[in-house]
């Protein structure tokens, strides 16, 4: 497993039984071959030579991992969604996706509370991840008329996958689906 992987205990369910799995797991952890993040869900840390210690996992791949491990389906609200598409540099302390599942918070070893906000089902069915980032993105910046979000929309998606993006986000707000359809007729 490459440094920086983000697992849960579901992921190897079919390595044995749960118990094999959380033994082997703990005796890893012990050894420190694994760091332990949150109930279920460890990661290879990564070193910094550079730096010299380990490196905080990607608060992203940790809550893919607590998604994985609970069967639900996830995207990056506010900030965070401001941040994948690059119109913020800042990571939020205490970042929040939105969820299908229930409203929760996860407290990860560093003292991170990874936030899942429950959400309904119609916000979250695109085809695309892209158009559910660009969606809570464009919600969270809050100024559609801002020339750099443009210009951050027409990064974030290559010309050849406008079209694609645009018929995904049909029936997203109007607001952001016009805002859009703008972005990348102008280039």
């Amino acid at each position: 497993m490459p440094a920086g992987k983000v697992m849960t205990n579901r992921d190897f369910a079919d390595c044995g039984s749960t118990n094999a799995v959380d033994v082997a797991l703990f005796r890893l952890k012990r050894r420190s071959a694994i760091r332990g993040l949150a109930r279920g869900v460890f990661d290879k840390p990564a070193f910094n030579a550079l730096l010299g210690e380990f490196l905080a996992p990607d608060i992203r791949e940790v809550a893919a991992a607590v998604a994985r491990k609970n069967q639900w389906h996830i995207q990056p609200a506010g900030a965070l969604a401001l941040n994948a598409i690059g119109l913020d540099t800042q990571i939020p302390v205490h970042p929040v996706f939105l969820s299908d599942g229930p409203t929760k918070s996860f407290r990860l070893y560093d003292g991170t509370v990874l936030r899942f906000r429950h959400r309904t089902l119609r916000e979250s069915k695109f085809r695309d991840t892209r158009s559910e980032v660009l969606v809570q993105a464009l919600k969270a910046s809050g100024d559609l008329s801002d020339p750099n979000v443009a210009d951050a929309v027409r990064r974030f998606v290559p010309p050849p996958d406008r079209a694609s993006i645009l018929a995904d986000t049909r029936f997203a707000p109007t607001a952001i689906h016009d805002f859009l359809k703008r972005a990348f007729e102008n280039p």
